[in-house]
């Protein structure tokens, strides 16, 4: 279950909004894009449609240009996980200056509002538990397109070793978002990734991303690029 936070306008393309929305079942946040530039998207024109009515007409603008807008009412929507096409943390290599915990990519189809009571909240999926659920399922399908086994062992708070151990060394190394070339003098620190697709074979390949603090698996990625 989301709550809609805020929304604000990208004036680089024309038409082309974003929305952030807070979790109910914890304090994670997440944007996503509506309002498609271009397209006439039936669940994303709902949606847009809920969200602009429920804009308040006062904008803040932001040192970039972009136009940010409060909601006047508070507006709660129970979002399916199935309707939740990609998900990533912005600390990852690809958004590393975001300031919500994710990002997201969904068709907003079985997206309604609601006025949820206490017991569902709790019991409503995380947007952790989301992208978990799709890690693991990548995770595996990278062993076995790799022909790697105990795809199990690989998890959160294990040792980069044993890490190693079962995916070989790392093909990219980033830090702060920019790529490292080369080993490190000291310890792995930020994000390491595998990803293997000789002669460009696959239209998308698997990979996995690691996060590394002091020698341990912090955060887990996998997903197809």
């Amino acid at each position: 279950m989301l709550k809609f936070v805020e929304s604000y306008r990208d004036i680089s393309v024309i038409g082309r909004r974003f929305a952030t929305f807070r979790e109910l079942n914890g304090t994670n946040t997440c944007y996503g894009q509506f309002w498609p530039h271009g397209k006439d998207e039936t669940n994303a024109a709902r949606i847009g449609a809920i969200l602009s009515d429920a804009l308040e007409k006062k904008a803040t603008t932001s040192a970039d240009g972009s136009r940010w807008q409060k909601p006047k009412t508070e507006i709660i929507f129970s979002a399916p996980a199935a309707s939740i096409q990609w998900i990533t943390t912005p600390a990852g290599p690809r958004y590393p200056t975001r300031a919500a915990d994710f990002v997201i990519v969904t068709d907003f189809a079985g997206w309604k509002l609601v006025s949820p009571s206490t017991p569902e909240i709790e019991k409503s999926e995380t947007l952790l538990q989301v992208l978990e659920a799709r890690a693991r399922f990548d995770v595996e399908y990278y062993f076995t397109r790799n022909g790697l086994t105990n795809s199990a062992a690989l998890r959160v708070g294990i040792k980069l070793e044993d890490a190693i151990k079962l995916l070989g060394e790392p093909t990219h190394h980033l830090q702060n978002g920019r790529l490292v070339e080369g080993k490190p003098k000291g310890q792995f620190q930020g994000w390491l990734e595998w990803y293997h697709n000789p002669g460009d074979r696959l239209h998308v390949a698997p990979y996995i991303r690691l996060r590394i603090e002091n020698g341990t698996v912090k955060e887990l990625e996998a997903g197809r690029s």
